[in-house]
């Protein structure tokens, strides 16, 4: 649990102590699980972190991200070596305190502005005197270089903002700002237009070269902070509420808008031209895909503080300024590796394939995808071919899928063509509900609401090899034991029933589990059938003994989803409460929480090195979980 709160604050270095603890020695067992290593992949974001001892007010990046320049509470400016954490330099002023800092994307110049209203230019990694001085006037709120390093944007809380030419050290543009307080001031990465984010909501997109206002959006009151795409096609901006929208500059058209949920929004940087970085008050960093509006990832970063963010030059870095003081420094290239995969609708299945570097999803709409689980690159299989479809399988080394709808007809589909090879009809009375490929992927079993259970052979789809009536008040799960002798049918009745996969007959063993049974899977090589419930209970029992092993409140609500783990005694759950949980079969013990569904999920997979977990849910959302071996 400690790990668990280390990760929610963003604790670098609790994560590592934790970690550090379960470390193998010499002469000891190596207990290390995928909940470790999970953890172990989302501290290797943090390529270094630090505390500068006061709240981070603003943080910026050198162009290789060899530095970072940061401020505080103090009236210094701190100047950081990003390798070693150590302090190359307290750069001071005589009068008034610093504001705002910015790093030239060409060379190791840092720009800064100040409450006396004087802009300077430094040379950090020569001197801790300023190298040039301009006079802006009011008090400086914002410092911006040119994507070339040879333009500086300046601007103050109220009044025009400047563009000055560094080379020769003079006035090049007043930039008229309009009425009313400045809340955010960006110059676009070509430098050819300037974007003035004003306190009652507006955005003015004004030309450099002609100051004419180009485009004028207006997102809600309480607009906060503004970013450029780095093409300078689109403008992003954050409010007060935390909504997130994106602007096109091409036709000044809203490209997409967001309720991200993550409260007041403290700052925005692109990662590239299709990722934005955001932090807010929730103590999240959350990346967002602007050609679709979804979340990629979110992540834990910072405390006490909106967050402020700064990426290198480079796009290597992004660094996270946060309200304990601490500064932390992300590797970009691991970070926007998606972890989120989105459909239109819920999805209600989720599927790996050759051997975890694809997964399968499917939604209630029959679309069916396929995703490169590395870097999200997705290929549609069927999209919106099998209307209303609430069940699907899949076989586990073969090609093949099964989707079904609201009748007792299911479709045979190709993962490989997307065509729908055979349609196989078990007609019966009852909706299906619950359907499992064996584990040689030679038979599909077809559970029916009316309690019908149907046995196919996939040598054989027109007609069911055989059929079970009045099973209980209905079938909800089903599962096949690990040598694919026996199925586990969870019904309505409150009970687990066994039957023969070969002949269909039933099994004597009937268990009793006091609440109806949503999800069934059997562990730890067929010797424990695991079974969640309506009531959020995890029951383990023996199967040998026939009797009950454990049970356990894993979860607050409805269980829907169980998958094991390739070592046999490591359990996936997850249902209602939006939580997956992973838990140790043998002891019984939760091993680890994992948080980011917004809603109830619906199915859960594990990857045949059980490297990576799968999860589908109600929001439209398959997420990816990773660990790093």
């Amino acid at each position: 649990m400690a790990l668990i709160g280390a990760y929610a604050r963003g604790d670098v270095s609790g994560i590592d102590q934790t970690l550090a603890r379960f470390e193998p020695t010499d002469g000891l067992p190596d207990l290390r699980g995928f909940e470790w290593y999970y953890h172990s992949q989302i501290r290797s974001l943090f390529v270094s972190h630090w505390n500068q001892g006061s709240p981070v007010e603003d943080v910026a990046l050198s162009n290789d991200g060899s530095m970072v320049a940061s401020l505080g509470a103090e009236r210094g400016l701190n100047v950081f070596d990003a390798k070693s954490k150590s302090l190359l330099r307290k750069l001071e002023i005589d009068a008034g305190r610093f504001r705002s800092i910015a790093f030239s994307p060409v060379s190791k110049l840092l720009a800064s502005g100040s409450t006396d209203g004087t802009i300077r230019i430094w040379e950090p990694s020569k001197s801790n005197q300023p190298t040039l001085e301009l006079k802006h006037g009011p008090s400086v709120a914002q410092v911006e270089f040119s994507g070339d390093g040879t333009l500086l944007l300046s601007a103050a809380a109220n009044g025009a903002a400047r563009i000055w030419n560094l080379q020769t050290e003079g006035l090049l543009a007043e930039i008229p700002t309009g009425q009313g307080e400045n809340r955010d001031v960006k110059l676009s990465p070509d430098s050819k237009f300037v974007a003035v984010a004003k306190e009652d909501g507006r955005v003015r997109v004004t030309e450099v070269s002609s100051l004419v206002v180009q485009h004028q959006f207006r997102p809600n009151p309480g607009i906060e902070v503004v970013a450029w795409s780095p093409d300078s096609m689109a403008v992003a901006t954050g409010s007060y509420s935390g909504a997130i929208r994106v602007w096109s500059l091409e036709d000044g058209e809203l490209k997409f808008e967001s309720a991200t949920g993550m409260g007041q929004i403290g700052d925005m940087e692109f990662l590239n031209d299709r990722v934005l970085s955001v932090v807010g008050v929730s103590g999240q960093l959350l990346l967002i895909d602007i050609e679709s509006g979804k979340e990629m990832r979110h992540l834990a970063t910072h405390i006490l503080s909106q967050g402020v963010l700064d990426v290198s030059p480079d796009g290597r870095t992004l660094g996270v300024g946060s309200g304990d003081g601490s500064i932390k420094l992300l590797d970009v290239k691991a970070l926007v590796k998606p972890t989120v995969f989105w459909h239109a609708a819920d999805v209600r299945h989720v599927a790996f394939m050759n051997s975890g570097t694809r997964l399968l999803t499917a939604d209630s709409q029959g679309t069916i995808t396929s995703w490169n689980v590395s870097d999200g690159v997705s290929q549609p299989i069927v999209e919106g071919g099998v209307a209303a479809t609430r069940v699907y399988a899949t076989q586990r080394a073969g090609s093949l899928i099964a989707a079904a709808g609201n009748g007792s007809r299911v479709s045979i589909v190709s993962s490989e063509t997307g065509n729908v090879v055979a349609t196989a009809d078990s007609s019966a009375a009852g909706v299906i509900t619950a359907m499992q490929f064996s584990p040689d992927d030679h038979h599909l079993t077809i559970g029916h609401r009316d309690g019908t259970l149907a046995f196919f052979s996939n040598s054989d789809w027109a007609t069911p090899q055989f059929a079970v009536s009045d099973i209980g008040d209905g079938i909800n799960a089903l599962a096949f034991s690990s040598d694919g002798r026996v199925v586990a049918v969870a019904c309505s009745d409150k009970t687990i029933q066994s039957f023969e996969t070969k002949t269909g007959d039933k099994l004597s063993w009937q268990i009793p589990i006091g609440s109806v049974p949503l999800a069934v899977t059997y562990c730890e090589d067929g010797g424990v059938l695991a079974i969640g419930t309506s009531t959020g209970e995890l029951q383990l029992w023996d199967v040998k003994k026939q009797s009950l092993r454990s049970t356990i409140k894993a979860h607050t609500s409805r269980i829907n989803a169980l998958s094991v783990f390739p070592d046999g005694t490591t359990l996936a759950s997850g249902g209602r409460d939006r939580r997956l949980q992973l838990w140790d079969t043998k002891s019984g013990e939760r091993l680890t929480t994992l948080r980011g569904h917004s809603r109830q999920f619906f199915s859960i997979d594990v990857s045949s090195d059980g490297k990576t977990v799968a999860s589908g849910g109600l929001a439209g959302d398959a997420r990816i979980w990773r660990s790093d071996r």
